[in-house]
């Protein structure tokens, strides 16, 4: 009878009859008990329940039985557990006492670990973004390689896909990224950072953002890949985390005695937040911005950098902001391969100079040209012909565009770099445009075939209509059937 109850392998025993059980073990067998820590703190010894299982019968485990059990023996085979795992071959074959024991306990979490015996058995295992990590950390503490491997090209692959935002939480990449950073595994810690910098919009529309650990922060942000649609957009984000951690922080300051030296600590807090927002380029954010931001606690400094960088930009002068040795950095526009939206509006301090910059590839032997460009307005960098010389990077994600109020942006020089590097453009916002001809936009239309959707909003409301004059006019369906016919 002792021997059909095992076979079962779902029902609790008395302890005395497991013991008898156990005692049946050959050299090749061993019994492992596990006791999930978790649940056994919170239970009195005296109400534990047990049950025993054969690892011979694990094609009819009934999991969910097993697992209301707080006590789980399992009669296993020997050598397929040294020959599976290096934690057990180190245990069983080596010099420790347990090597001669029949019988040996277990601390760890039931579910996990009988996850892991029908992988040493054969089984399938279906990785998720939930199950990812105690998975990975079970293989990781008994010495499973081939589920280790496993989980590794499992986790690459899916960041690599760039999965939708509905498979994957922006809370459950933060907890895999503190435990890569914790164990100083590289192959989980660089993918986290590089995904969260690829998908920094994503990232920041998450309320987990203000949450995101300072290291992790500061390594997305100084990313290659980091993408933005704007640097009004990384900033009002970085300001956001600032601002939550100081208010922590402060507040821990006041109430905890652990923080004796309340100077010091602001002043600690003010050097993190100073590393992040200089990654911030205050040059190519828009004046009405700068000004609204120009009161936070730390980004004064900052705000003052940027209204002075702009008013030089606007008047020509910005050599002495930029200074000599200055590689243009500050002045390039961010965008990556992975840019689908560029958003410029509100900036007109920015150039034509500005955009090329950004889109040569680097490092370009007309760079000095284009920085002496943004110092000085009289020369002329905006020539269609001057321009066409140039081999800009094609950004072929890249769906939208936005310059509305952009004034200084020369729109036949815009449009030959929209023609050239956004091959995909579907949208352009070019409101407020005082200065913008009809012609430009059969021009836009005809160089940029993908296009869809043009925005040209004007605000009329200072103008006298009696004092509006149409220097050109042109129906552009009817400049499309020209060309076609």
């Amino acid at each position: 009878r002792e021997r059909e109850t095992a076979a079962a392998g779902c029902c609790c025993r008395p302890k005395y009859l497991v013991m008898a059980a156990t005692a049946d073990c050959d050299d090749d067998t061993v019994v492992i008990e596990c006791r999930d820590p978790n649940l056994i703190e919170t239970v009195e010894s005296t109400s534990l329940t047990e049950i025993f299982i054969l690892a011979d019968d694990i094609s009819s485990w009934d999991l969910s039985t097993i697992l209301s059990h707080d006590i789980i023996k399992v009669k296993i085979n020997r050598s397929r557990l040294i020959q599976e795992s290096s934690y057990f071959q180190s245990l069983l074959s080596g010099n420790f006492s347990e090597s001669s024991m029949h019988c040996f306990p277990i601390k760890w979490s039931s579910r996990m670990f009988l996850h892991i015996l029908r992988f040493m058995h054969g089984y399938h295992l279906e990785v998720t973004f939930c199950s990812f990590l105690p998975l990975y950390h079970t293989a990781l503490y008994f010495g499973l390689e081939k589920l280790m491997s496993e989980c590794k090209s499992w986790f690459s692959d899916i960041l690599e896909r760039r999965v939708s935002s509905s498979q994957l939480q922006f809370d459950d990449l933060i907890h895999v990224w503190d435990f890569g950073y914790e164990q100083a595994i590289d192959w989980i810690v660089e993918p986290c950072t590089s995904y969260v910098a690829k998908n920094f919009m994503w990232a920041i529309s998450s309320d987990a953002f203000v949450h995101l650990p300072y290291s992790y922060l500061v390594s997305c942000v100084k990313h290659s890949h980091l993408t933005v649609d704007s640097e009004r957009h990384l900033c009002e984000a970085l300001l956001a985390w600032t601002s939550t951690n100081s208010g922590l922080v402060d507040q821990m300051s006041c109430n905890a005695d652990v923080w004796t030296d309340k100077s010091n600590l602001v002043n600690i807090i003010k050097d993190d937040c100073n590393v992040i927002l200089e990654e911030v380029r205050a040059s190519l954010l828009p004046l009405w911005f700068i000004l609204g931001k120009c009161r936070c606690r730390y980004f004064c400094g900052f705000a003052k950098q940027g209204i002075a960088a702009t008013f030089s930009l606007l008047q020509g002068s910005s050599k002495d902001y930029m200074g000599d040795g200055c590689n243009g950095h500050c002045m390039k526009i961010r965008l990556t391969k992975y840019s689908e939206r560029l958003d410029l509006s509100g900036c007109p301090q920015l150039t034509a100079a500005n955009l090329v910059l950004s889109l040569l590839p680097q490092p370009s032997s007309v760079d000095a040209l284009l920085l002496e460009g943004i110092q000085r307005t009289s020369i002329n960098l905006e020539h269609p012909k001057w321009l066409s010389y140039l081999r800009l990077l094609p950004f072929g994600m890249l769906l939208e565009v936005d310059i509305s109020k952009c004034s200084r942006l020369h729109l036949g020089a815009a449009i030959h770099c929209f023609e050239k590097s956004f091959r995909l453009l579907r949208a352009i916002r070019m409101t407020h445009f005082l200065n913008f001809e009809t012609k430009k936009l059969w021009q836009l239309i005809e160089k940029c075939s993908s296009l869809q959707e043009v925005d040209l909003t004007v605000d009329v409301n200072p103008f006298s209509f009696s004092s509006v004059s149409v220097l050109y006019s042109e129906s552009v369906t009817g400049l499309l059937q020209k060309n076609y016919m």
